[in-house]
């Protein structure tokens, strides 16, 4: 609901597994079509790691790969994200006990690499760890029936920083409010430099376990090569290291402002009862 909501028009808003409408709507030709379009050799990346050479790997990628020529190579078009210029709200109701609600601010996509680095930092600034900021506002706040879950996937267009909570009812607006107050802290107070080293910390301690495998090591490098170049995987710890205090004050006041940010609300479901809404803007 948040990605449909936040992206009206761009292929992002749709579900990846497609509708059923959709789907029954296939035929034998449709998938033949797409597949003679796309699944050609000059639109395939093979990265191989391991105790290997460049000789043996090319070697038998000849011998295996080698019999398939290249046709041409007919993406489809896609517009980028149109900018978003005003706050999003989307409200459900559910057959749940518990209050779902989630943030989500249009942010950086692979042309902006330092952004890129910058918002994984804001990321383990607000969700990563126990000195999370949100879950320590939630704490010194006397809300413990709040669990919050901060998310920044990279992708070749911008897409979503996200923020979820999942609470009581009862505790739905002083969440929300503790959420959004720590969002403008980034917005507005510089982290210390001890706090970025902190965060750093975690970063590289999160990239280290889930590069510690030769399957997460071709995992990072062939995600990245899809969206850019290999090369980000290689190079991400070092871009880590240079983003400064200013850079992540700079970044939250770019992208996570509230008055452009999607929101969806899913509430528990009872009869009789309409949906009401508080905005809440710091």
């Amino acid at each position: 609901l948040l990605w449909e909501t936040a992206f009206p028009e761009h292929p992002y808003g749709r579900p990846v597994a497609g509708t059923a409408a959709g789907v029954a709507a296939y035929d034998a030709e449709d998938l033949a079509a797409f597949h003679k379009k796309l699944y050609v050799p000059n639109n395939m990346s093979l990265v191989v790691v391991g105790d290997v050479t460049t000789d043996e790997v090319i070697e038998l990628a000849t011998k295996l790969l080698g019999g398939y020529p290249s046709q041409p190579l007919e993406p489809p078009t896609v517009a980028p994200p149109a900018p978003v210029t005003e706050s999003r709200t989307r409200l459900e109701k559910a057959p749940i006990r518990g209050t779902i609600v989630t943030y989500g601010w249009h942010a950086a996509g692979m042309d902006k690499k330092r952004d890129v680095c910058t918002l994984d930092l804001i990321y383990a600034f607000l969700g990563e760890g126990r000195e999370a900021r949100i879950a320590k506002g939630l704490e010194e706040a006397g809300i413990k029936d709040a669990a919050p879950e901060v998310e920044f996937i990279t992708r070749r267009d911008p897409g979503l920083f996200t923020i979820t909570l999942l609470c009581q009812p009862e505790s739905e607006l002083g969440a929300r409010e503790v959420l959004l107050h720590q969002v403008e802290r980034l917005r507005t107070e510089p982290v210390t430099a001890d706090e970025l080293a902190v965060a750093r910390a975690a970063i590289h301690a999160g990239y280290a376990f889930d590069n510690q495998s030769f399957a997460g090591q071709v995992g990072s490098m062939g995600f990245y090569e899809a969206i850019d170049t290999y090369q980000f995987a290689v190079d991400y710890l070092s871009e880590v290291d240079k983003v400064t205090v200013e850079d992540i004050q700079r970044v939250a006041a770019d992208y996570l402002n509230t008055s452009r940010s999607s929101l969806v609300i899913i509430r528990p479901k009872k009869a009789g009862e309409g949906t009401k809404e508080a905005r809440l803007i710091p």
